[in-house]
């Protein structure tokens, strides 16, 4: 089993490994999850650079296999178990579940690769003197921080680190950005690692564990075709296209939610052509009146749209094809070509 340091260690020198800072190759911190993912992100960095791998513990689920850490002992590189379950639990999982309560569709992956994931592992590399950090996501950078899409663009991962500050992202490698991703789940298939969850700290329904978490069932009034309807659940989203408990001759998927009142349409109707956003993160300036590429969930296409300030940060798009069914709490991603422009919150 490979030897499992603690950050004390690491950083005071007491662990075999000489601390980073005197090491005469440039070293890089790389979060390692136990992943194929971050299993080819070490070999690769590797061949040029001295690696530390930490494991950031988000919850009880992300256990590395022995397969994984049996990758890391043959290529000498240490493992740091770093617990963050309580920041994560303040930051992510608290977030979650308020945006449900206020009725907005949360994105868990991209807020924590903005305060937890990303955030920390820059940070612990400038604490203890590392040239860079590195992670499996397969996106590329350049030196400036900008971000652009990974080559394999059925895969390709910058939507989800569009929220990520430019300052940060200069310090990060990316080794995955020019691979295939099904060519590297067969290089590496005799790990046996599963894909991975859509939501990391949710082992079964995304209902079962609001209301494990003390979110209690609420009424909700449906409406469709000028009736109304009394149900109880937990939540409703835009999109949505189960738990009504309706009977009707076509399949019908929430279009708006209003306080307590959830309306109803064919997927026609929920089609919008227009979004309303708040700018969280950019990476270039974006032009009143601009044409970009804006895209709405990390599966779905991106479409072009027209942009227009009306207030501050918030910004007004009408879009040629339109989408299906915008949730407020989603985020948008701004593109020219292949390069994010912006990272912003659906409103």
């Amino acid at each position: 089993m490979v030897e499992l340091l603690t950050v004390a260690q690491v950083v005071a020198g007491s662990s075999p490994v000489a601390p980073p800072c005197f090491y005469y190759m440039k070293t890089v911190l790389l979060g390692f999850s136990g992943g194929v993912d971050s299993i080819y992100s070490a070999i690769l960095l590797k061949k040029s650079f001295d690696v530390v791998a930490i494991h950031l513990k988000m919850n009880d689920y992300n256990i590395i296999k022995p397969a994984a850490e049996n990758v890391l002992k043959k290529l000498n590189i240490p493992l740091i178990i770093y617990d963050i379950r309580e920041i994560f639990q303040k930051k992510v999982i608290n977030y979650f579940k308020n945006l449900y309560r206020i009725g907005f569709t949360p994105n868990p992956c991209m807020w924590c690769n903005k305060h937890i994931k990303i955030k920390i592992l820059n940070e612990f590399m400038l604490k203890n003197n590392f040239n860079f950090f590195s992670t499996g996501h397969y996106v590329i950078t350049n030196k400036a921080g900008n971000l652009f899409r990974g080559k394999d663009l059925s895969y390709e991962q910058s939507y989800f680190l569009s929220l990520v500050s430019k300052d940060t992202l200069r310090n990060g490698l990316f080794p995955l950005g020019e691979k295939q991703k099904l060519n590297v789940n067969k290089k590496f298939s005799y790990i046996g690692t599963k894909p991975s969850q859509d939501i990391c700290f949710i082992k079964n329904s995304i209902e079962e564990f609001l209301l494990n978490s003390g979110i209690k069932k609420r009424e909700f009034y449906i409406h469709v075709n000028n009736k109304v309807f009394l149900r109880e659940a937990v939540y409703f989203t835009p999109g949505q296209r189960k738990g009504f408990k309706i009977p009707f001759s076509e399949r019908l998927y929430v279009e708006s939610i209003k306080n307590n009142h959830v309306y109803l349409a064919n997927r026609e109707h929920i089609k919008k052509h227009t979004l309303d956003f708040l700018v969280l993160n950019k990476f270039h300036p974006l032009k009143h009146e601009g044409i970009y590429n804006i895209q709405i969930r990390y599966r779905s296409p991106a479409n072009l749209c027209k942009i227009y300030n009306y207030a501050n940060k918030k910004w007004h798009a009408e879009c040629e094809k339109g989408y299906f069914a915008p949730a407020k709490g989603q985020f948008a991603v701004l593109y020219k070509d292949d390069e994010v422009q912006a990272g912003s919150l659906i409103l």
